[in-house]
């Protein structure tokens, strides 16, 4: 009695200490998990702080964008991309910039696709606009996207993409050439052409790997897109994955391994999304290798995943891969439990339904039911066709015949298949119609139409040798031959075949012998698991009285778990800041290289000018050559205001970027600043006949720093003379508009071009000289944009060579 109460004791203080510790360990994993929730959000902040602090229209569109592709990615809620895809492309609509246009409706139509909200068609009406914007990113982004959605195995698709990289190749961001090469690599695999797929999946994946260490820098954004601000995490796993899928298809399980677990640890140290989505794509791979137990494993921690983030269709899409792998090893009860799980996620979504719906229908084949597969499969083919995909109504027509066979209805069921095969035969899938002809070719054996069932038999063979390394179809197409053979009395070829059925055969029997040990011992797994499971109850009951201790212990660590919270609260904040920061460095370089350049050649210029003057004016004077004088002292002076124009310009920029420039707003008439900024430059436009009109009304009044606006106005009124010759006018006007005043400069001259206008803020442009040859610096706008912007004003320039250039500026009339 004394040992059997020791022996309970030890049992009760062993299980309590185990229960302790794990309550511990759960609760610091939790901790870690929350720390790492935290800092994988920092690529969104990064992207709200960006959007906050984006200057123009362009940046607003790439930051746009950049957010969109990150809901869309797996950031929930994934509707959100959709909203900030429809914001780009009113930016996009009101500057009329036709490629910005086709890359937001691209964005549009995937999240469409990803909403199941019906896009057929899209895709081409987008890339016929890419086309005629002419731009060659917005051309590989929508063919790319095009062949991906709506062309099948088609050969036309292949000829675009190849066309598209040998066009436009050096002309490409690394992003989209990398997602050409992508979806080439996939249109070769599904045309059978896997060399030239693992060839061009390993481009892909290649520029992918260093697009982190050197991003492409946009030329209008004068850095990298922010919609790379995961420096190619996303293309890069999504390629691995594409490409260990391709080797599992031919049956190089462990290159296909290498491939997937690459993607899934490169997935599992990102964000929650890429974890989910790599671990269920790597457990597709081990499927396919027969390692049924890992995938097990990795398919019910997506789905617990996706509960996470709350995403209903790729918690259905983890569930049904789950259910398929249960199917897969005969546990047909599991596989039905989380077929209709799945299907309360995806009732309202109508192409993931459809797929269910077909899942059901096997299960349903299998369990001997062929009324409710019949069922299932009708109710998938309405969907389909609903949806206007007529390849996938085809596994629904195949699985109707399949049922209609089995129940006799033999003539019915080659009407129904046959009527399939032309359109399989147009977009050469050679998965379908291999289905196709080998059940043709049954019924036809059922019916003892021989001379039928040896024709598709034979289209069976040519198909699979087409494929040497699928030997389960080439072991049936041989078989159904040798059977065909011996029923017409043709024995040697009967034989024949028999051979090459038994040779088939067994290198297939290995195959699966493999897969049928790993399938058991999965069953055997589930069996220990339920074992444990129990034993686990009663541990927990025989613990319950302890509550009390781990509730104390559970207390101290929640504080723990809310300091951590904290401070990793404040690493987010400062990871963001760095990480949209980091972006802005490249183009500050550029500035600081730009700005040496212009002291550099600038100043020297005039100064060189004026070393010797002195000596000149004594020679000429000693001389008695007074116009000469006159010339010099006239040339003296001309330099002497060029260089103190630029020592303006380039002491305000200087003040501007350190931020130490004064600002003194006040309200006070503009009339002030204008009538001196008109005096002071009516002689430079006199010189050059050019008219200077004015027309600001005296009582109009702004709330600005006066020194700020004159320095805008002397910028802009010497530009536009700079780009007018003889007989051209600049005006000034103003007017106020509700509480802000419209400052208006406008010229005849010379104008813009798009591209000039698109770089005209970007410090490492060309000066352009001005009609009589007038040299600048390059800081006369981009000093005017930020003056304008430290008196919480706007800029706009609309330009057109030839026409002119107007400069439009809002300025409050009051304190903000």
């Amino acid at each position: 009695m004394d040992g059997s109460l020791m022996k309970q004791n030890n049992l009760y203080f062993s299980v309590t200490m185990h229960r302790a510790r794990r309550i511990y360990i759960t609760i610091l994993f939790s901790l870690l998990a929350f720390a790492i929730t935290f800092g994988q959000r920092t690529e969104l902040d990064s992207l709200h702080y960006m959007l906050e602090h984006a200057d123009t229209d362009l940046e607003q569109i790439d930051v746009l964008l950049a957010l969109s592709r990150t809901h869309m990615l797996g950031e929930p809620p994934m509707g959100k991309g959709m909203d900030y895809a429809e914001q780009a492309l009113e930016i996009a609509e009101r500057i009329a910039d036709k490629a910005q246009i086709v890359n937001a409706s691209l964005f549009i139509t995937m999240m469409k696709r990803n909403l199941a909200i019906n896009n057929q068609g899209d895709f081409a009406k987008i890339r016929q606009m890419a086309l005629e914007s002419g731009d060659p990113n917005a051309i590989a982004f929508s063919s790319y996207l095009w062949v991906e959605e709506e062309l099948y195995a088609s050969q036309e698709g292949i000829d675009i993409l190849v066309d598209i990289i040998e066009t436009y190749g050096d002309q490409l961001t690394k992003k989209n050439y990398g997602n050409v090469l992508k979806s080439l690599g996939w249109q070769y695999e599904l045309t059978g052409q896997f060399e030239l797929a693992e060839q061009t999946n390993l481009k892909a994946i290649q520029i992918f790997r260093t697009m982190d260490d050197d991003p492409d820098i946009i030329p209008y954004l004068g850095r990298p897109s922010a919609q790379v601000i995961d420096g190619g995490h996303s293309n890069l796993i999504q390629t691995l994955i594409y490409n260990g899928q391709l080797y599992a298809a031919i049956s190089r399980y462990d290159d296909a391994i290498a491939s997937g677990s690459e993607a899934y640890e490169r997935g599992s140290k990102s964000k929650k999304s890429d974890q989910a989505w790599t671990g269920m794509r790597y457990a597709d791979i081990l499927t396919s290798a027969g390692r049924y137990n890992e995938a097990i494993d990795l398919y019910i921690q997506s789905v617990k995943l996706y509960r996470e983030l709350d995403e209903p269709a790729w918690i259905a899409s983890a569930l049904i891969n789950l259910g398929s792998t249960y199917r897969d090893v005969g546990d047909i009860d599991q596989a039905l439990i989380r077929y209709e799980e799945a299907y309360e996620y995806v009732k309202d979504l109508p192409n993931d339904r459809a797929h269910l719906l077909r899942l059901f229908a096997d299960l349903y084949e299998r369990m001997g039911d062929n009324d409710k597969a019949i069922e299932a499969y009708i109710a998938a083919d309405s969907l389909y066709q609903v949806l206007d995909n007529d390849v996938l109504r085809t596994e629904c027509q195949f699985g109707i015949a399949a049922a209609e066979q089995r129940q006799g209805y033999s003539e019915r069921a080659i009407d129904r298949i046959k009527s399939q095969l032309p359109l399989l035969e147009e977009v050469k899938d050679k998965d379908r119609l291999y289905t196709g002809y080998e059940r043709l070719a049954e019924v036809y054996v059922e019916t003892d139409q021989l001379d039928d069932a040896l024709y598709y038999a034979q289209l069976c063979l040519d198909l699979s040798k087409e494929d040497t390394l699928d030997h389960q179809r080439l072991k049936v197409a041989h078989l159904q031959l040798s059977d065909i053979y011996e029923k017409q009395e043709a024995l040697d070829l009967a034989l024949y075949h028999h051979k090459m059925y038994r040779y088939h055969d067994d290198r297939h029997f290995l195959d699966f012998s493999v897969k049928s040990l790993k399938a058991e011992q999965v069953r055997q797994n589930v069996f220990d698991y339920q074992k444990e499971k129990e034993q686990a109850e009663q541990i927990a009951t025989i613990l319950s009285r302890q509550n009390k201790i781990y509730l104390i212990v559970a207390g101290l660590l929640a504080a723990l778990l809310a300091v951590g919270t904290y401070l990793f609260l404040q690493l987010r904040r400062t990871r963001a800041q760095l990480s949209a920061q980091n972006l802005e460095l490249q183009e500050l370089n550029h500035t600081k290289d730009r700005f040496f350049g212009i002291i550099a050649h600038d100043l020297r210029s005039p100064i060189i000018a004026l070393e010797s003057v002195d000596e000149q004016m004594s020679y000429f004077m000693a001389k008695g050559k007074s116009e000469k004088v006159a010339q010099l002292s006239t040339m003296v002076g001309r330099t002497a205001r060029r260089l103190n124009s630029l020592l303006d310009n380039l002491l305000n920029w200087a003040l501007i970027q350190t931020g130490n420039i004064p600002y003194r707003p006040a309200r006070y008439p503009l009339i002030d600043s204008t009538s001196e900024t008109i005096a002071l430059l009516q002689n430079n436009a006199a010189v050059k006949g050019v008219r200077l009109l004015a027309e600001v009304p005296e009582e109009l009044q702004v709330y600005a720093d006066e020194r700020a606006v004159q320095t805008i106005l002397r910028n802009l009124l010497s530009n536009a003379i700079k780009f007018c010759a003889e007989g051209d006018q600049v005006s000034v006007r103003a007017e106020q508009i509700d509480k802000n005043v419209q400052l208006i400069i406008a010229d005849t001259g010379q104008g813009m071009s798009q591209d000039q206008i698109d770089r005209i803020y970007s410090i490492d442009k060309q000066s352009h000289k001005g009609t009589a040859g007038e040299k600048g610096t390059g800081l006369g706008l981009i000093l005017v944009r930020d003056l304008v912007r430290l008196n919480k004003g706007q800029i706009n320039i609309h330009s057109k060579l030839g026409e002119g250039t107007t400069v439009s500026i809002s300025l409050p009339s009051d304190q903000i």
